[in-house]
């Protein structure tokens, strides 16, 4: 069997070079001369489906080959090793209690906030809480610079996990946490998996389809907005309810640039998050500031 969960012609094409029995794939409805034949690749061809979360697609090509899915959950697996590899960091770093996540990076930089609100939102949920802060990063040698230099404007001092765990490890750190704070990026899904509280600021990316999913949910879930801050299960997703959001573009200038959408976002309104989550109300102190 071979899938391909795009409807691209190289994606259908390699299925078709992979020479399996079972070919599934999907089309774009181009009219009966462009469409007909990329059909013709797969042996259940499949017309690509609209605005739908992106782990839906999954779904698609299990029910096309006869399997229910009365469930449809995302999750990471980890073992003992990785147990142990996680433990030995919350030793290390003195943490015996409860502690929180902030993640303040993505793959591209207009994905990025403020990092001295990140320290602000960190110092905040720290005092108010009292709960160790534990920032993360990539192996990323630009990334653990950019980690370091952020979390050097906290007053509370955050231990840092400088790109030392697999995505496996990062799952089972998280699964232990109090609360996670982070962008529109791979530990934000990771985090999700695991069901803990968290905040997740977005900028130009289309929430509908690439929000961490929710393995709460029903089957079928999706956005209740097409843009602005909104919940799902125990996950906050902060975003402007702005008109021009979300744009898609890869920052204002479709360049890389600054996504203002997205570095607008205030302190407060990750905070007021925060306080939902935590004390099932918006309207108590964290830390005694804003």
């Amino acid at each position: 069997m071979a899938i391909t969960l795009n409807a691209s012609d190289r994606g259908n094409l390699a299925v078709l070079i992979a020479g399996r029995r079972i070919r599934i794939g999907f089309y774009q409805e181009l009219g009966v001369l462009k469409t007909g034949w990329r059909k013709l690749f797969l042996t259940h061809p499949l017309p690509f489906p609209g605005m739908i979360h992106v782990a839906r697609v999954s779904q698609l090509v299990a029910e096309a080959i006869g399997i229910p899915v009365p469930r449809l959950e995302a999750k990471v697996f980890w073992d003992r090793e990785d147990e142990a590899k996680r433990e030995e960091f919350l030793r290390r770093e003195g943490i015996a209690g409860p502690f929180f996540v902030v993640h303040p990076f993505a793959r591209w930089g207009y994905k990025y906030w403020v990092a001295d609100r990140f320290a602000k939102v960190s110092d905040e949920i720290a005092a108010g809480y009292g709960i160790r802060p534990v920032w993360t990063s990539s192996p990323d040698p630009e990334e653990v610079r950019r980690l370091r230099e952020a979390s050097a404007l906290c007053r509370i001092r955050p231990a840092l996990c400088a790109g030392e765990f697999t995505l496996n490890q990062m799952t089972c750190l998280l699964s232990r946490a109090a609360l996670y704070v982070g962008l529109d990026t791979a530990v934000s899904h990771l985090a999700a998996t695991t069901g803990i509280p968290m905040v997740v600021l977005f900028g130009p990316t289309i929430a509908e389809r690439w929000s961490p999913w929710n393995n709460e949910g029903p089957v079928e879930q999706q956005c209740p907005l097409p843009r602005g801050t909104q919940r799902a299960g125990r996950m906050i997703l902060i975003q402007k309810d702005w008109d021009c959001v979300p744009c898609g573009k890869a920052g204002c200038d479709g360049e890389g640039g600054e996504s203002r959408c997205l570095t607008e976002i205030q302190v407060p309104e990750v905070l007021d998050a925060v306080r939902e989550l935590m004390d099932g109300r918006s309207d108590a102190a964290v830390g005694g500031a804003g």
